[in-house]
């Protein structure tokens, strides 16, 4: 059996109500215009602001030393930077003590690194370029809040740390 068509009467109410429907509703806004280029400006990248150069200026010479000896990349190296400013912050943190410096900005690296997932480094090379100890960085960093992932990293390192400290003292004998 074929379809049945619509009546006539239903038919033209829909379309009444359909387009006083659509004359009740404003037509959308235009669209804003695109923005107006400056002819004198190239867009090369060498025109593009770097956030880096912002960093350079505020950065220490010494911790962009140190990013360098450890190869940083810039984004880790930003981050690092945006850690020790919160660090730096806290009254009695730094105390005129330029070693204690120097290992807070390697303890402010390695929790940018980790948090990023990107460790170009190894943390005998942390170690060693900030001239402290396991401990004493252990200690620090137990001192600063830190995220999940960082404390978890913590953990294993310490873990490391003490069954080769173990065997060590066994095999010493």
């Amino acid at each position: 059996m074929p379809p049945k068509t619509p009546r006539r009467a239903a038919a033209a109410a829909a379309a009444a109500a359909a387009a006083a429907a659509a004359a009740a509703e404003p037509p959308p806004p235009p669209p804003p215009p695109p923005p107006e280029e400056d002819p004198e400006q190239d867009s090369g990248p060498e025109d593009l602001p770097l956030p880096s150069l912002v960093l350079e200026e505020t950065e220490e010479p010494d911790f962009t030393a140190l990013c360098q000896k450890l190869k940083i990349p810039d984004h880790v190296k930003e981050r690092a930077w945006l850690t020790w400013e919160k660090v730096s912050s806290v009254d009695g943190v730094l105390e005129g003590y330029v070693q204690r410096k120097k290992e807070l900005w390697g303890i402010c690296i390695f929790i940018a690194a980790v948090d990023l997932d990107e460790m170009p480094f190894t943390f005998t090379e942390l170690q060693k370029n900030i001239e402290t100890s396991v401990c004493k960085f252990f200690d620090l960093l137990k001192e600063i809040d830190t995220s999940t992932k960082v404390d978890n990293a913590m953990s294993r390192l310490l873990k490391k740390y003490n069954v080769l400290c173990a065997l060590y003292s066994k095999l010493e004998r």
